[in-house]
């Protein structure tokens, strides 16, 4: 659900069921919204974009190898960071736009969770074991 705080009004923006999903992220442009989701009736996590004008329109972006950990978007660009991998949560770099190919960041850090940009872009905060 979006609320809008200048019209009070709030639109519905998935219809499809999730048994699970992560704080929602959203782009620098307002314009998308991403997500790890759990479908009903399924065991594999996926991360979801949803655009938040139009007809709201829900794509599945990667559906192998996602962790439930929110996403965060990158100042200025349009990449996302999350965490990935079956065991020893990854941080991972991942452009919507270009293809399913994911990045992983090169540093010694085990079960990283909730990637935070810093507002210039240009560092990333985490939670992690080390």
């Amino acid at each position: 659900m979006v609320y809008s705080i200048l019209d009070a009004e709030s639109k519905t923006l998935l219809t499809d069921k999730f048994a699970s999903i992560s704080p929602p992220a959203w782009s620098e442009d307002g314009k998308q919204i991403a997500f790890v989701g759990l479908r009903e009736n399924e065991s594999t996590y996926r991360l979801f974009v949803v655009d938040t004008e139009g007809d709201n329109k829900l794509t599945e972006k990667l559906k192998n190898d996602v962790s439930y950990s929110p996403p965060c978007w990158a100042p200025c660009e349009k990449i996302l960071l999350f965490t990935s991998g079956a065991s020893g949560n990854l941080l991972r770099r991942f452009d919507p736009a270009k293809s399913d190919a994911l990045t992983p960041l090169p540093f010694s850090a085990v079960n990283v969770a909730e990637p935070a940009w810093s507002p210039d872009g240009k560092q990333i905060v985490f939670r992690c074991d080390r």
